[in-house]
C-alpha cells in the first residue's frame, strides 16, 4: 500500500488494528466477537461479513522497520469441507502497508484445520486450531473453528392415534395422544395435533385430547397434524349408579311433620343422579315428590330410594306426638304464678317484666291491661318497656304491685283489653334481681313469645345426643351456680363469657322451672354492676342484657345496652372492623353488629346525642357493619381475619348468629342468606374434619398448620368443645330454605360435640349452650 492511501479513515482503521492486536494473546475467545460481531458460522467471506484483521505485536526483524504483521484475511469459523485462503501484510507505524516475502503457514490442529503454504486453510473436521503465519521473527496467529454444516429436518411421515378406538361411560373422560412418525423412521416428541369430534352432541373433544362423553353413543375422533391425520372411533355407554343416600339417614319428626330429603346418588363416572331417577317409599309415611310426610301416630318409620338399576338407600324415622304450641288464652289473658325466692313471709312488692306473644298489646293500650288474683283486681302499675314485634305490638310489660304476706306461690291472671279500675300510683325502680314475681305459668306461652327466638320444650326433646345435652345443663348448671362470681367465686369473666343469662333464661323458658329465671337475674345484675357499662367486644354480651330488661325492666340493663352501642361506634367505627381494620375479627364484628342491631331495635337510634351534638345513628351502625363484614369475605366463602389472615370457625359462627339476629330483628338484608349459605358450604368444605367429627380451631390452609395469636400457639387441630359455637346457623339455614343438607350437617355437628365438651368448666359450659336452645327448633 503506497504512501498514496492514507487517509483519515485509514488511520482509524490503524487504530483498531492497534487495538486488536493488544487484545490479541489475552483473550482469543472475544477477539473473534469484537472484531467480527456479524460473523456466524455460515457466514460467506466477502461483502459486509469480510473477515476480520488481525495485529501481530510481535518485534520485527523485517526489512520494514517498525513494522507489525498482520492479517488481512481471516475468518474464525470454516464449515466441514470449506477452504480459505489467509493472507498477511506488514504495516509500518506510519500506517503504510507491505507485502511481506518468505510468509511460513502452520496449524497447531491440523487434523481439524490444515494450512498450505500459500496460506489456503482447509476443514478437515470438528474442532479448533491456531493458524499460524511468520515472516521473520513476526509472528501472528488466529483461531479458526471448523463446524459441520447443518442437515435437513426431517419430514413428518405419519400419525398415530392412540388409543386406536376406545369405550367410556358418559359423564367420564378419556385422553386421547398422538405418535408422531418421522421420514427418518425417529419420533417427533414436539408434534402437536389438532383434533375434532364427529359428533359434539354425543362427545366433546379438547385442545389437548381430553374427550369427554356426554350421552350414549358413537363417534369417530379424528386428530391432524398439518396434511397428515389419524382416526380412532370411539363408543359411549351409560355410567351405572355405584350409590346412593337419603339424607338426613335419621330422622326425628313429630306426627304430621312434613320434610324435604335429600337424595344423592352417584355413577361410575362420578355424574350426579337425578332426583327424577329415583323412586321413594316409606313403611309408613307417605310422599309428595321428595317430601316425606309423616304417619298419624307416633312410632318408628323406614323411607327407601331406589333406582332403576335397583340401588337402594334406606333411612331411619323417628316419629313423636305432635307438639301443640299453645296460643295466649281467650281474652287474651296470661296465667301467672306468683312465687317469690327470698324464703321470707311477709308483705312484697311483685316486680318483673312478661313477655307479650306478637298482636297481644300495644302501647296505646296498656292502660286496658289489669292484674287479677282470685278473680279480684289487684292495684298495679303496669308499664310498656321499649322493643316492638314486627306488627307494632309491645314485646314485654313491667308489671309491679303489692303481695299481702305469702310463703305459698299462688295463681294470677295478667288480663288484657278489658279495661283496669285500679292503679297503683307509688313509682318503684324495678328491681335487677327482684325476689318476688309473677311470671307466666306456660312454656308454650314463654316460647310463642319469641324472648329468646324459635325453640321447644324441655320435654319435647327426644334422642341420645340431646337428652344428654340438656340433662349436662342441669347437673352442671348447679355445680357452676355454686362456684359463680355471684356466690363469692372469683371466676366472674369465665362465668359470664357466652352469655350465661341467655342460656339461663332460655332453659327457664322452655319449661325448666323458676330457679333458672331467678338465676338468671342474679348473673345478669353480677354482670351489669360489674362494669362501667361498657365491655370490650369480646365480652360484650348484650343480647342477655336485652332479655334481661325485658323481663325485669331493669333500668341498668337498658343503660348498658344505649353505652355499649354508643361505645361501639365511637371506639370500633366501620373502619375498624373492615377488610385490613386492626380490629376486624370475627367476634368484634359480631359483637359490635350485635350491640348495634340491639340498640335499633330498642328504639334508640338518632335518640342518643353524640360529640359535636350529632344523634348516634345506631340503624346505619348496623347495616355498615353488615358491609363490612359482608366485603371481608372470599367468593370462595371464607372470611379474612387479623389472625394470621385466616378466619376461625367458632368466630365465623358468632358472625352468622349476628347476621341471622340482624336479619331476622332489623332489616332483612336479602344478601345475608347467601352470605351465610356460603361460608357454611366452605367451612364443611375445609373445616370439617370427618374422622375427628369436628371443625379445627382455625381456618389453616394446611394441616399441622400453627398461628400464635396472643402466644397461644394454636393449631388448626380438630376442636369439638367448639361444635356449637358453629352449629345453630347451619339449623337456620336448613329450616327457612328447604335444604335438608344442612339440618343433616347440623345433626353430624352436635352429635360431634356429644361427650366431647368439658362443660365443668365455666366458659366452656356457656359455650355449648349459646342459642343452641335455637338449634332444637331448626332441626324439628
Amino acid at each position: 500500500m503506497s504512501r498514496a492511501a492514507w487517509s483519515p479513515q485509514a488511520a482509524g482503521r490503524l487504530a483498531l488494528v492497534a487495538v486488536v492486536a493488544c487484545l490479541a494473546t489475552a483473550a482469543e475467545a472475544q477477539q473473534v466477537k469484537a472484531l467480527s460481531p456479524n460473523l456466524s458460522a455460515f457466514d460467506p467471506v466477502s461483502g459486509p461479513n469480510a473477515p476480520a484483521t488481525f495485529v501481530s505485536s510481535s518485534p520485527g526483524a523485517s526489512r520494514v522497520k517498525g513494522a507489525s504483521l498482520i492479517f488481512s484475511q481471516a475468518v474464525p469459523r470454516l464449515i466441514l469441507g470449506q477452504t480459505f485462503t489467509f493472507a498477511v501484510e506488514l504495516v509500518d507505524e506510519t500506517g503504510v502497508r507491505s507485502v511481506p516475502v518468505g510468509v511460513k503457514w502452520a496449524s497447531t490442529n491440523p487434523s481439524a484445520a490444515s494450512v498450505s503454504q500459500t496460506g489456503v486453510v482447509r476443514a478437515v473436521a470438528d474442532g479448533r486450531a491456531y493458524i499460524i503465519a511468520s515472516a521473520g521473527s513476526r509472528e501472528v496467529r488466529v483461531r479458526v473453528s471448523v463446524l459441520t454444516p447443518p442437515q435437513a429436518p426431517p419430514r413428518l411421515a405419519s400419525l398415530e392415534l392412540v388409543p386406536s378406538t376406545g369405550a367410556v361411560e358418559e359423564g367420564l373422560t378419556l385422553q386421547f395422544a398422538i405418535t408422531a412418525r418421522l421420514s427418518s423412521g425417529g419420533v417427533d416428541p414436539a408434534a402437536v395435533a389438532t383434533y375434532e369430534s364427529s359428533d359434539t352432541n354425543v362427545a366433546r373433544i379438547s385442545s389437548n385430547g381430553l374427550l369427554t362423553a356426554r350421552k350414549a353413543g358413537a363417534v369417530t375422533v379424528t386428530a391432524r397434524t398439518g396434511t397428515v391425520s389419524a382416526q380412532a372411533s370411539v363408543r359411549i355407554g351409560r355410567s351405572r349408579v355405584v350409590s346412593l343416600a337419603v339424607s338426613p339417614a335419621e330422622l326425628s319428626l313429630f306426627v304430621g311433620d312434613t320434610l324435604t330429603l335429600a337424595v344423592k346418588g352417584a355413577r361410575r363416572d362420578g355424574s350426579a343422579v337425578a332426583s327424577n331417577e329415583v323412586r321413594l317409599s316409606a313403611r309408613r309415611g307417605t310422599f309428595r315428590g321428595l317430601t316425606y310426610v309423616s304417619p298419624a301416630t307416633p312410632g318408628v318409620d323406614t323411607i327407601t330410594a331406589t333406582t332403576a338399576d335397583s340401588v337402594t338407600s334406606k333411612a331411619s324415622v323417628t316419629v313423636a306426638p305432635k307438639i301443640v304450641v299453645n296460643a295466649p288464652a281467650p281474652g287474651n289473658t296470661i296465667a301467672l304464678r306468683v312465687e317469690r325466692f327470698d324464703n321470707a313471709d311477709t308483705t312484697v312488692l311483685i316486680s318483673n317484666g312478661i313477655p307479650l306473644a306478637p298482636g297481644m298489646l300495644r302501647e296505646a293500650d296498656v292502660a286496658k291491661a289489669r292484674v287479677v288474683v282470685g278473680g279480684n283486681e289487684v292495684a298495679s302499675r303496669i308499664v310498656a318497656l321499649r322493643g316492638w314485634h314486627a306488627d307494632g305490638s309491645l314485646k314485654s310489660v313491667l308489671v309491679q304491685f303489692m303481695a299481702p304476706s305469702f310463703s305459698t306461690p299462688y295463681a294470677a291472671e295478667l288480663q288484657l283489653g278489658t279495661g283496669r279500675g285500679l292503679n297503683r300510683t307509688t313509682v318503684v325502680a324495678p328491681f335487677g334481681a327482684p325476689v318476688a314475681v309473677a311470671l307466666p305459668t306456660s312454656a308454650d306461652y314463654l316460647i310463642s313469645t319469641g324472648i329468646v327466638g324459635p325453640t321447644i320444650r324441655v320435654d319435647q326433646v327426644n334422642g341420645a345426643t340431646y337428652t344428654n345435652w340438656q340433662a349436662e345443663f342441669m347437673s352442671f348448671g348447679d355445680k357452676h351456680w355454686l362456684t359463680s362470681d355471684v356466690n363469692g367465686g372469683s371466676n366472674y369473666r369465665g362465668d359470664n363469657y357466652y352469655d350465661r343469662v341467655l342460656n339461663h333464661y332460655a332453659f327457664w323458658v322452655r319449661g325448666g322451672g323458676t330457679k333458672w329465671f331467678h338465676r338468671a337475674t342474679m348473673y345478669a345484675t353480677s354482670y351489669l354492676a360489674k362494669e362501667a357499662l361498657a365491655w370490650q367486644p369480646h365480652f360484650a354480651q348484650m343480647e342477655g342484657v336485652e332479655v334481661h330488661y325485658w323481663l325485669t325492666g331493669y333500668d341498668r340493663a337498658f343503660a348498658a345496652i344505649v353505652n355499649q352501642a354508643t361505645w361501639m361506634m365511637s371506639a370500633f367505627p366501620t373502619r375498624f372492623i373492615s377488610w385490613g381494620g386492626q380490629y376486624q375479627e370475627g367476634r368484634i364484628q359480631a359483637r359490635v353488629l350485635m350491640a348495634l342491631t340491639i340498640a335499633t331495635e330498642l328504639g334508640m337510634s338518632n335518640t342518643q346525642r353524640a360529640p359535636g351534638g350529632v344523634n348516634w345513628d345506631y340503624h346505619k351502625g348496623a347495616r355498615d357493619a353488615v358491609d363490612a363484614i359482608i366485603a371481608t369475605q372470599f367468593p370462595d366463602g371464607r372470611r379474612h381475619a387479623m389472625e394470621c389472615g385466616r378466619d376461625f370457625p367458632f368466630m365465623a359462627g358468632l358472625v352468622n348468629n349476628a347476621l341471622i339476629f340482624y336479619y331476622e330483628r332489623l332489616n332483612r338484608d336479602a344478601r345475608i342468606p347467601g352470605v351465610i349459605k356460603s361460608n357454611l358450604d366452605y367451612l364443611w368444605r375445609a373445616d370439617w374434619v370427618p374422622s375427628a367429627r369436628a371443625f379445627k380451631y382455625w381456618d389453616a390452609a394446611t394441616p399441622g398448620g400453627t398461628c400464635d395469636v396472643n402466644n397461644s400457639g394454636s393449631t388448626d387441630g380438630p376442636a369439638p368443645d367448639l361444635n356449637l359455637m358453629v352449629v345453630v346457623p347451619y339449623g337456620w339455614y336448613g329450616k327457612h330454605f328447604a335444604a335438608p343438607e344442612y339440618i343433616r350437617r347440623g345433626e353430624e355437628i352436635f352429635s360431634g360435640s356429644s361427650g366431647r365438651t368439658a362443660v365443668y368448666i365455666s366458659k366452656q359450659f356457656n359455650q355449648q349452650y349459646y342459642l343452641t336452645h335455637n338449634y332444637l327448633w331448626y332441626r324439628r
